[in-house]
């Protein structure tokens, strides 16, 4: 699961993310946690007040009998001063921090539990499924993952942390993901599947840019089978559907974003490469906590800001470039339709708006690295861990989102353990002073 330390922070925010109609449905807000907090503090303080009422309440007569059940009634404790975290482990949290689990929440209908639609096992068989499935497509062929199996998501939690100190109130959220021992061949399964794809797709279209690229034993358009590929895979995070603009019958139109998008695959599935390469074929706390420090230092946008911003910067540039080029061309053609059809006439002035639109928006929309600390080697509470953290700025149409996020990664017997915090970057430093307070990082 670190195969992109570089999209680290992302990979925290889209696991939030994927709680995030929970959340909604909890309005886990700062207005609705100030009244989540006062009825949690009431019904602990008048909690065995409650359970003599009720038990009095509950007397049943039968003849001359008397009986008083025991009182079976749990007062939900909404929010706690206490993080237990995804492998079971209580951690108490210092003076003014509480945590909220959105995992599972207590409500008046009774407890949501996450389990129950978003369950690791789950996680697990889709993931499994999926290799097995594409390792057994005929354009692909990989006779050795056609039967893969193994434990890759143990199991999941997700938090929201509030805090409060003399400059007002903080919020942070959390994602604990506990990965079994066989995480990385997964990595490494799809690190085979997703060169085996491209080897497929390069072969149809390089030379001919043909209308149709037969993968998945059909024929279907280029689209449709990156699109298959990314669920499959993963692979293709970074690429947008844009750069398939067009049918089966456009394919042809799109051959500067198709080589821009060869480029960036190729530089991507080598720094994948090189973070794999550390990593032993059997899993051991020990020696994955030594890979995973050689694997980052291979990886040099991980650790470098600098190195980041200008591979963002590079490749936005170059993405920019081929879409308005073939964008353009496309004009061209139809701008001759256009002198005897109106479709093409409205076909031309909405594909010049498009490319006006796409210039305008990545001249003003950037992701932009202030800070990448270096991977350190700590002790806490729960023995020997990985620290990162990051500083960074989201800019969409010159709407600015700076955001910090804190990386942690404790190698147990079971598996690894990766923890990431996310926060606004104006609360970084309190949080940060917080999370190593919990955990007792040194």
């Amino acid at each position: 699961m670190q195969r992109k330390h570089i999209y680290g922070l992302v990979m925290a925010a889209l696991l939030g993310s994927s709680m995030g109609f929970v959340a909604q449905a909890a309005e886990v807000n700062s207005a609705t946690l100030g009244m989540v907090y006062a009825v949690s503090e009431r019904a602990q303080a008048t909690k065995s007040k409650a359970d003599k009422t009720a038990d009095s309440a509950r007397e049943i007569t039968v003849g001359q009998a008397t009986t008083v059940p025991s009182y079976s009634g749990i007062q939900p404790v909404l929010v706690s001063s206490v993080l237990t975290t995804v492998d079971n482990r209580a951690l108490n949290t210092p003076q003014g921090v509480t945590v909220f689990d959105l995992k599972r929440m207590m409500t008046p209908q009774g407890m949501i539990d996450g389990t129950a639609f978003l369950s690791a096992k789950q996680f697990n068989e889709d993931y499994v499924k999926d290799i097995r499935e594409l390792a057994e497509n005929k354009d692909i062929n990989l006779p050795e993952l056609k039967n893969f199996q193994g434990e890759i998501f143990r199991d999941w939690n997700a938090y929201q942390l509030r805090g409060e100190d003399a400059k007002g109130v903080h919020t942070a959220y959390v994602v604990d993901l506990a990965l079994g021992k066989d995480y990385i061949q997964g990595e490494r399964a799809e690190l085979k599947l997703t060169k085996a794809l491209w080897q497929a797709l390069e072969k149809e279209v390089d030379g001919t840019m043909s209308t149709r690229v037969a993968v998945r034993g059909g024929n279907v358009n280029l689209l449709d089978s990156l699109q298959a590929a990314q669920q499959a895979t993963g692979f293709a995070s970074g690429v947008s559907d844009i750069a398939t603009f067009g049918s089966a019958n456009d394919s042809n139109k799109m051959a500067h974003t198709w080589q821009f998008m060869k480029e960036l695959n190729a530089t991507v599935l080598a720094e994948n490469e090189a973070w794999l390469a550390p990593y032993p074929m059997t899993y051991n706390p020990e020696t994955f906590h030594l890979a995973t420090i050689e694997g980052y230092k291979a990886v040099q946008t991980s650790q470098d800001a600098l190195a980041f911003n200008t591979f963002v910067s590079v490749y936005k540039d170059k993405f920019v470039k081929a879409i308005v080029a073939d964008l353009a061309t496309h004009e061209k053609e139809l701008a001759k339709d256009a002198k005897t059809s109106e479709r093409a006439k409205e076909k031309l002035a909405m594909s010049g708006k498009i490319r006006e639109g796409l210039q305008k928006f990545f001249a003003t929309s950037d992701i932009k690295a202030d800070e990448l600390g270096q991977l350190q080697q700590v002790t806490s509470k729960l023995g020997p861990v990985l620290y990162a953290d990051s500083r960074m700025a989201f800019t969409f149409d010159s709407y600015e989102i700076p955001v910090g996020n804190i990386n942690l990664i404790r190698f147990e017997e079971e598996g690894p353990v990766f923890t990431f915090l996310v926060t606004n970057d104006g609360d970084f430093n309190y949080w940060e002073k917080q999370l190593k307070a919990t955990y007792g990082i040194q």
